[in-house]
């Protein structure tokens, strides 16, 4: 793992349209907040993002989900049009060590500096970033100067009724046969080779999150039939204080779900990925 990489700081997911996203998630228990629309992200008032934070899993690591549209008329749409998981925002201590070393990959885009309005419970600041892409893996990786003000300090803004206290884990399922392309993309970026690896999954394990790319059969084998409607499947791992009481929540709210390994997940509604539960040992 590149020494300037701390851990994911959050994930941004393709919605469309935002408003049946937010009440997507509101409606799985998340507190959903700083629902806004922004220039940005489309002039027509559509375009715009809304936040699911979590308590950090260590000192420094953000935790959080950013779900996000882009309309036409917005200079993110290139980037952002269809639905999924858009994003895999790394949080970097030593920006711009990692910057010089991003800009040998030749996937490099660009670097960025984002102006930060103030919002619930976090002030006015300036956010330092770079991004990178593969067309093979239709998923932009990037890297955020961690001098910013995280989310996680804020701990009344990250309370969830359905009992989840962190983001553990992403999982990239690629078509079968195709890991080996999946694994040079993502190690390049991390400067590293996976953790752990086999001939149908790989494994970078970050401070307190696990990114992971499967091949399809065997995460047929883990969550049963995928869904057909997103040209990659993403799913979000979970972790939740008690599991009979997030199970019990959903079960009280009508939501189905379904046993997995790990955990319970529950099936993707069209846009958005898997989300898997489970408690920590």
């Amino acid at each position: 793992m590149h020494p300037a990489i701390i851990d994911i700081d959050h994930v941004m997911i393709r919605c469309r349209p935002l408003s049946e996203a937010v009440k997507h998630y509101q409606t799985l228990g998340f507190t959903v907040r700083d629902a806004r629309y922004h220039a940005d992200m489309g002039g027509n008032g559509e375009g715009g993002s809304a936040t699911v934070s979590f308590p950090a899993s260590t000192d420094e690591c953000a935790n959080y989900l950013e779900l996000s549209h882009a309309t036409q008329d917005s200079p993110m749409y290139d980037y952002l049009q269809g639905e999924g998981a858009a994003l895999i925002m790394n949080g970097c201590r030593d920006y711009p060590g990692f910057l010089a070393d991003l800009d040998k990959i030749e996937t490099f885009i660009q670097s960025f500096v984002l102006p930060m309005e103030a919002r619930e419970g976090i002030p006015a600041q300036t956010i330092q970033g770079a991004m990178s892409i593969d067309a093979g893996l239709n998923l932009l990786m990037g890297a955020v100067n961690y001098e910013h003000t995280r989310e996680y300090q804020h701990p009344e803004l990250t309370s969830h009724a359905n009992g989840t206290v962190a983001l553990r884990s992403l999982t990239y399922v690629t078509p079968n046969g195709a890991l080996e392309d999946a694994v040079k993309s993502f190690s390049a970026f991390y400067g590293a080779a996976p953790n752990t690896a086999s001939t149908t999954n790989a494994q970078w394990q970050l401070t307190g999150t696990t990114l992971t790319a499967m091949e399809a059969d065997e995460a047929k084998a883990r969550y049963g039939q995928l869904p057909a409607h997103l040209p990659d499947v993403y799913v979000i791992g979970m972790e939740v204080a008690d599991l009979a009481t997030t199970k019990a929540f959903f079960a009280n709210g009508g939501i189905t779900y379904r046993e997995s390994k790990a955990g319970i997940f529950i099936d993707a509604v069209p846009g958005q990925p898997l989300l898997e539960f489970s408690q920590q040992p």
